[in-house]
């Protein structure tokens, strides 16, 4: 039977720990060095916990997840105060510190991560597009016992092609059910072509202006986790860990501008 890559990854950690706790055994027997042997079940652990929360990470069952994130919680809390106790009264070595910033850091995206609709091009000759209010969507996903998170497009405002225009997370993060999933890909394919793939967090659409000539410079797309920036939010929370919000009616037929030919800026095009 083939290994599946999951195993292959496994696999190839699990001798990396085992190269670990053979230099360990060289270690000087000295006071350091007593520190440094201690130190290894609890780098093994948080490297551990790293690699199973990104498996995590992709598991749609939000009582799996829950489960999972409350125990990675515990165990990096456990082996990051175990570190500090080793080095205690100095700074923690930076290979440590980056050690327990990881396992922090993928905990962090399996709250944070989701499914990512963006605008795919229609025709040549259509650039831009808008949508209707999404009171119908939030209804039916409501009665569906959706507890998540929704954000979708402002109602009425322009959307450039290659901007995300939706995005969706369970309540305890991860990509949304199925059928979840396939009900926003439904409302917003009535007029428009979209396309969904999974991100490791919301990602805002913010709309800047040339302020010399009032025109639109640009469409930002920037990352939850980033530094708020300038312009106009083009997403709007529709849902909230299964609360409705309210989401402003589109405005009058010509009251803004219709904007085409804009450019749009991923902040970070690594994901």
């Amino acid at each position: 039977m083939t290994p599946t890559p999951t195993a292959i990854t496994w696999t190839s950690l699990l001798a990396h720990w085992t190269t670990i706790v053979q230099a360990s055994t060289v270690l000087p027997s000295n006071a350091e060095g007593d520190r440094w042997r201690s130190a290894v079940p609890h780098f093994i652990t948080l490297q551990a916990v790293t690699h199973a929360l990104a498996d995590l990470d992709r598991a749609i069952d939000q009582a799996e997840r829950a489960v999972g994130q409350d125990k990675a919680e515990m165990l990096i809390r456990d082996s990051a105060a175990k570190c500090h106790a080793l080095w205690r009264g100095e700074a923690l070595p930076s290979e440590v510190e980056a050690m327990i910033d990881d396992a922090r850091a993928a905990l962090s995206v399996t709250w944070l991560s989701g499914t990512e609709w963006r605008l795919a091009p229609k025709s040549r000759d259509s650039a831009a597009n808008s949508f209707d209010h999404p009171s119908d969507l939030i209804s039916a996903l409501l009665s569906l016992d959706f507890d998540g998170d929704l954000f979708v497009p402002a109602p009425g405002i322009v959307f450039m092609t290659g901007s995300p225009v939706a995005f969706a997370r369970g309540r305890h993060g991860g990509e949304p059910a199925p059928r979840i999933q396939a009900t926003v890909s439904k409302y917003l394919a009535q007029n428009q072509r979209v396309e969904a793939a999974r991100q490791p967090c919301f990602r805002q659409v913010y709309r800047q202006f040339d302020f010399g000539t009032g025109r639109v410079a640009r469409d930002l797309v920037v990352h939850e986790t980033s530094e708020l920036a300038a312009g106009q939010p083009l997403l709007v929370p529709a849902v909230s860990q299964g609360r409705e919000m309210p989401v402003p009616m589109a405005p009058p037929p010509g009251s803004i501008d219709r904007v085409s030919e804009v450019s749009v800026v991923i902040a970070d095009p690594t994901n």
